[in-house]
């Protein structure tokens, strides 16, 4: 007697779930089986409603108890591969042991699980950005069955409308403001996935501009006023900022040398060498430095402070020019042109008083006046003297020559006048006594003046003999208020 099957049961290995995950390319291993019926059941497999028996194993009988009762159980294992066209497909077996009574199984729904692409990152803006800037990292993990899951390690971020999905991707937003101390940081997205055996993860490595501790600094090597010819050394010095700042110098009227270009971990050291003359003193020498992240570029500069020769030696004006009258006002003014620094006048002058200086000060020479009221005590004494020393004795009919000379004084004698028994014989410095006569002898008197008061006198005693007593020869004592000399003319 038969006895029809009533029930068929389907099962998936290892895990017993609908729907049936399966990895592409992975198996997945299905098990139909009936209940106790006679005769033993013809088990068919379908995929959709594509029998896929052919792809079962052998079917397999076997006796409920002892077999006296003739009734079987049927079983057939389907092993099946993940196809990705396959997903979202039914899989169901059937038995049949009586003609017209067919037995189905229950369906089960095939999802393939396929692995998605590997996390990428994008950054908007693109780095590198400037402090303070908000920052939003998207990461997307595309494809896959089912979409990944999406985590972020990233120091200081907020989830931007936490992870969301796609038609076919998966995507999460982080946002955060740049800060220089996450410059360097690497923020990390990391995806999870069925289908991988572990996570895949991707980083992107924070580029953050920000700008130098400090502003540039010049240090000038000698320090201080240099000399001419000097060998200068200026080092231009901006600590701190990413990147680092980049350097030039200018030096008005020269160029540098030797410049060089260091940048260390944390700032940027420029060096120019100078070799300075007069003509860069009080120029400028400027360090400009450049950064990304400054609206201008910042600047400093350095005076050159050159010493070197004034252009002449010291001059002497005296105001007024040439000659002083006594009892007047003498100023001496001392000037000294050129020179850095300016030359310092020290004057050596009794009875000489320092003049005030007034007005607005020379910049390119140094200039010292001293002044006083002249007297007779500050002028030697104009003196008077005769060329000849002792008292003449002249032959009659003979010619002699008197000369009268100024000697020292200030100035010296400018104007003379012979005298006679008190009446003018001559103005000259010269007085010649031609073809002596007797009438000729006596006192002859030189006055001389310099034109400012100041007076002087010298006498000399002329004899003059007859030519019969040639041999008479009388000297007489000079009269003069200063020495005499003469000379005798034969």
């Amino acid at each position: 007697m038969t006895v029809p099957i009533t029930a068929v049961t389907i099962s998936s290995t290892p895990e017993e779930e609908n729907p049936v995950k399966v990895i592409k390319g992975s198996s997945k291993l299905f098990t139909c089986r009936t209940n106790a019926g006679r005769p033993a059941a013809r088990i068919q497999w379908y995929l959709s409603n594509e029998n896929i028996t052919n792809s079962a194993t052998n079917q397999n009988n076997e006796c409920v108890t002892d077999c006296s009762d003739a009734k079987m159980i049927s079983s057939s294992q389907l092993t099946y591969i993940g196809n990705t066209d396959d997903s979202g497909k039914i899989i169901y077996c059937t038995a049949v042991n009586i003609e017209g009574y067919k037995v189905w199984s229950m369906n089960k729904t095939i999802g393939v699980l396929y692995s998605p692409s590997k996390p990428a990152i994008t950054q908007n803006p693109k780095g590198p950005v400037n402090e303070n800037t908000t920052i939003i990292l998207t990461c997307e993990i595309k494809g896959g069955n089912p979409l990944a899951n999406i985590a972020w390690q990233c120091n200081e971020s907020t989830p931007v409308n936490s992870t969301r999905t796609s038609a076919n991707s998966s995507i999460s937003l982080v946002k955060l403001i740049a800060r220089k101390w996450l410059n360097g940081i690497a923020c990390n997205c990391t995806g999870s996935h069925p289908a991988w055996t572990q996570q895949n993860s991707t980083s992107i490595v924070l580029n953050i501009r920000y700008p130098p501790d400090k502003l540039p600094s010049i240090n000038q090597t000698p320090m201080g006023s240099i000399n001419e010819g000097t060998h200068v050394y200026l080092t231009c010095e901006v600590q701190g900022g990413k990147p680092l700042a980049i350097i030039e110098w200018q030096c008005k009227g020269s160029s540098p040398n030797i410049s060089t270009v260091i940048q260390s971990v944390d700032k940027t050291i420029s060096s120019v060498e100078l070799t300075v003359t007069k003509y860069q003193n009080g120029e400028m020498c400027t360090c400009y430095g450049f950064h990304p992240t400054w609206n201008q570029n910042k600047s400093t500069s350095i005076p050159l402070d050159v010493n070197y020769p004034p252009e002449s030696f010291p001059l002497i004006t005296q105001t007024p020019s040439g000659s002083v009258v006594e009892d007047n006002k003498v100023m001496l003014t001392c000037e000294i042109i050129g020179g850095n620094p300016l030359a310092t006048i020290l004057w050596q002058c009794d009875g000489f008083t320092p003049v005030p200086s007034t007005g607005i000060l020379p910049t390119n020479k140094v200039v010292f006046s001293i002044e006083k009221i002249v007297t007779k005590e500050d002028n030697d004494s104009s003196t008077i003297q005769i060329a000849n020393t002792q008292p003449i004795i002249l032959v009659e009919n003979k010619t002699i020559v008197l000369v009268c000379a100024g000697v020292d004084g200030n100035p010296r004698n400018s104007s003379f006048v012979w005298y006679k028994s008190n009446t003018i014989i001559g103005t000259m410095a010269n007085y010649s006594i031609r073809e002596a006569k007797a009438t000729d002898a006596g006192n002859y008197t030189c006055k001389g003046s310099n034109g400012f008061g100041r007076t002087s006198e010298a006498i000399i005693e002329v004899f003059v003999l007859c030519e019969y007593i040639k041999g008479f020869i009388v000297i007489l004592l000079l009269r003069a208020h200063h020495h005499v000399t003469m000379d005798k003319v034969p």
